[in-house]
């Protein structure tokens, strides 16, 4: 059997796969702590989210590089408060970024219901969230 025809078309395969991959990636310059950050405000502010504070993770020094292939960036943050609804809009709008967003955890709690100004039994959400996104390889 001649393995030459099958490793050629398993190559012309994955070269497509990492040609797909980069497209879909976020390039080095962008894919950073700061840019996932003003990225996750975005879809805070757009969906009426409000952060109470950060956690620890978002000041984790970065890891070291790798010499090749893909870098992930991870950001850890929370609590953010809102209603059930505002989270589930807060997700959508992180789901339908053009970049690559994956979402490694997430925590969901309810906080003690409340009285509004008009009176109506308010119940808030506590979301605590850990995102990530990953730097594409540069130019081949």
């Amino acid at each position: 059997m001649d393995l030459e025809p099958v490793l050629r078309a398993e190559l012309t395969a994955r070269t497509a796969a990492l040609a797909l991959w980069r497209t879909i990636l976020p390039r080095p310059e962008i894919a950073t702590r700061e840019r996932l950050m003003e990225l996750i405000q975005e879809c805070c502010e757009a969906s009426q989210l409000q952060m109470k504070w950060l956690c620890g993770g978002w000041y984790r020094p970065p890891p070291v590089p790798p010499t090749c292939g893909v870098q992930e960036v991870e950001l850890t943050l929370g609590p953010f408060g809102g209603t059930f609804e505002q989270v589930v809009e807060f997700f959508r709008r992180l789901d339908h970024q053009p970049s690559f967003v994956r979402v490694n955890s997430f925590r969901l709690m309810e906080v003690r219901p409340w009285l509004d100004y008009e009176g109506r039994v308010r119940r808030e959400v506590e979301l605590h969230l850990s995102v990530s996104t990953f730097r594409a390889p540069g130019p081949p």
